[in-house]
């Protein structure tokens, strides 16, 4: 629960706990890189809000669906059917199926929808097809009057600028990107988020984060400033230390790890916990962390370590 994960979970749940007590559906758009946090945010709020099982009816509380690639409005609606048990979600037209989908999440008790990797929706790349995309997300939203979230990468956004009016629903924007080493409140959110994770385990780890600058940039380099990938490599730590049969994970088994799960190319002046390490973030062509140029005019820019 670091600031901006916890910061994004009480206004999704603050937008749950508004709908049920007054029927105001709030909006939001979350949008974030890769390996950020966002699909654990969905998965956290479906755990606060469990499916249950009532005699006539199955009662699902959050209605999840992750977007398939290159989705169509066809993927999308039979998708959100088969989540919500309709028995035949590929019969009918679209506009059939829409209705009984809203029947449905009427009928289920649904209190959020939450869309999941929205971009792929954008990733058709065709205007028409976006542009039919968000008409029908706003048509649908408008036609069950519930609260929604849209999640996904930063290009995510040019489906909304799509539709003005589907931008002006969801213009509260919660952002769940990559931490960053700039100042000092940066470093010690990134500090903080690895202490917690190193806490948590349940060997020790030799290295010192929260003593070190050069300790934190190690873990820094190695993930990009990315929870997804710091619990990864962690994993991996653990299981490399397991077969070993070690009690402490110390550089040496974080040089293995990293080169075992994030990138088997980093090795020597390419892994950030080797004593040869080059110091630079892996951001260039053919390395894990590498932005192509399309996405960093998109918004998925990634930031330099500043001056430590």
């Amino acid at each position: 629960m670091f600031p901006r994960f916890r910061k994004a979970f009480q206004q999704l749940t603050q937008a749950v706990e508004l709908y049920r007590a007054s029927g105001v559906a709030s909006n939001h758009l979350i949008l974030g890189s890769s390996g950020c946090g966002k699909s654990t945010l969905c998965k956290l709020l479906i755990s606060q809000y469990p499916e249950m099982r009532e005699p006539e009816r199955n009662v699902i509380r959050v209605l999840y669906m992750e977007i398939p690639a290159l989705a169509t409005i066809k993927s999308l609606v039979e998708g959100l059917l088969s989540k919500l048990g309709d028995p035949a979600p590929w019969a009918g037209t679209i506009s059939d199926k829409t209705a009984r989908l809203c029947r449905l999440v009427v009928g289920c008790g649904v209190f959020i929808i939450i869309l999941d990797e929205m971009q792929h929706v954008r990733d058709r790349g065709q205007d028409l097809t976006i542009s039919k995309a968000a008409d029908w997300i706003k048509g649908f939203s408008n036609a069950v009057g519930c609260p929604f979230a849209l999640v996904g990468l930063p290009r995510t956004q040019y489906l909304l600028d799509a539709n003005e009016q589907l931008r002006r629903r969801f213009s509260a924007t919660l952002y769940l990107e990559r931490f960053n080493m700039c100042d000092s409140e940066s470093i010690n959110e990134f500090s903080g988020v690895v202490i917690s994770f190193l806490e948590g385990m349940p060997l020790r780890c030799s290295l010192r984060p929260d003593a070190s600058i050069d300790d934190l940039c190690k873990f820094y380099y190695a993930t990009d400033g990315r929870v997804g990938y710091l619990a990864s490599l962690l994993s991996r730590a653990l299981l490399i230390a397991d077969a070993d049969g070690v009690w402490t994970i110390d550089q040496g088994l974080l040089e293995k790890a990293f080169a075992a799960e994030i990138w088997y190319q980093g090795v020597g002046q390419l892994n950030p916990f080797s004593t040869r390490f080059c110091g630079r973030s892996l951001n260039e062509y053919g390395e894990p962390f590498y932005v192509p140029e399309f996405a960093k005019k998109e918004g998925a820019s990634s930031a330099l370590v500043g001056d430590l």
